[in-house]
């Protein structure tokens, strides 16, 4: 797998500026040139997995992202975006999984910790909900500077 040209870096970048816009198609679209020139584009393939969640293609998105996984790349945005997709399809306990193998690769990941709780409140755990917004809250203060004491 490769992280690309500095032309498919920018491209890349590009991209995500579309997606931000709501742009997924066009997102894709990026995402796709540049795949036809290296397959391998990491960049690529998580633009590309991302605008598919966004346009609801959840399944496709699966598709690419245990593709990565099963090469190897077991890396918390790679579990993350399979959490989201999972979730997304109602597969809480699968997004659960995932979202707490990307919280071992990475403790302070704000996302995962979001997207947990909302994940164990579609199955009524309720004190998980409450331990991983409160992850959520301190990871958000370590990240702006702030000191957590009890």
């Amino acid at each position: 797998m490769s992280n690309g040209t500095a032309a498919q870096i920018y491209a890349c970048l590009q991209g995500y500026s579309e997606g931000s816009l709501g742009n997924y198609s066009k997102s894709i679209d990026i995402a796709n040139q540049i795949l036809n020139h290296d397959p391998t584009n990491l960049d690529a393939l998580e633009l590309k997995a991302m605008s598919l969640i966004y346009l609801g293609k959840n399944n496709t998105a699966l598709t690419i992202l245990n593709t990565l996984i099963s090469e190897g790349h077991v890396v918390p945005w790679v579990l993350d975006d399979r959490g989201v997709a999972l979730l997304n399809l109602k597969n809480y306990v699968g997004a659960i999984a995932n979202f707490d193998n990307a919280l071992t690769l990475e403790p302070i990941d704000a996302y995962a910790f979001f997207n947990r709780a909302i994940a164990v409140l579609n199955l009524d755990l309720y004190s998980q909900q409450i331990y991983s917004l409160q992850q959520l809250q301190a990871t958000w203060m370590f990240h702006n500077g702030n000191i957590i004491t009890d």
